[in-house]
């Protein structure tokens, strides 16, 4: 999802080489924000949050994930909104990783292992799904966001 302002400006290296991960949706106006919060809030748009630093959106990014729930990593390495949403998330999960306790690599791999509990998918395999849909191999209802799995050859 983009702006209208972002129309010729969003590309990722990785959307030549893997194209059926990507699907882009132009969103109507000017305003980077529509789509970005939009993003997070869609069923089949995001995975999981990272959090660093921030100011205003970084805190509303990560209420909006706690909400969901999504897989939320907030980085405490640093002052701002991450920081915040850090230690709301802590204080309720004293395991919570921290950057004075933890390495990056640890506190990826506890992301990591949240995506894969989540919904008891993993993350590649949900990505699979989509791309299978693309492919007309299952067919996904945008409408209502449901993936349905294609049984005639079953």
């Amino acid at each position: 999802r983009f702006s209208e302002s972002q129309k010729k400006t969003v590309k990722f290296a990785e959307e030549e080489t893997h194209k059926l991960l990507f699907e882009s949706s132009l969103i109507p106006g000017q305003d980077w924000e529509a789509p970005f919060y939009r993003s997070l809030v869609a069923a089949d748009a995001v995975d999981a949050v990272l959090l660093m630093a921030g100011a205003r959106s970084t805190l509303i990014a990560g209420q909006i994930a706690v909400a969901r729930p999504l897989p939320l990593l907030a980085i405490d390495k640093f002052e701002g909104s991450a920081a915040i949403i850090r230690s709301e998330l802590a204080f309720g999960d004293k395991d919570y990783p921290s950057s004075t306790t933890h390495s990056v690599t640890e506190m990826v791999a506890w992301l990591k292992k949240k995506c894969e509990a989540r919904d008891g998918l993993h993350l590649y395999r949900r990505r699979a799904w989509r791309r299978d849909a693309r492919r007309g191999n299952l067919t996904m209802d945008r409408a209502n966001r449901h993936l349905l799995v294609d049984r005639s050859n079953a």
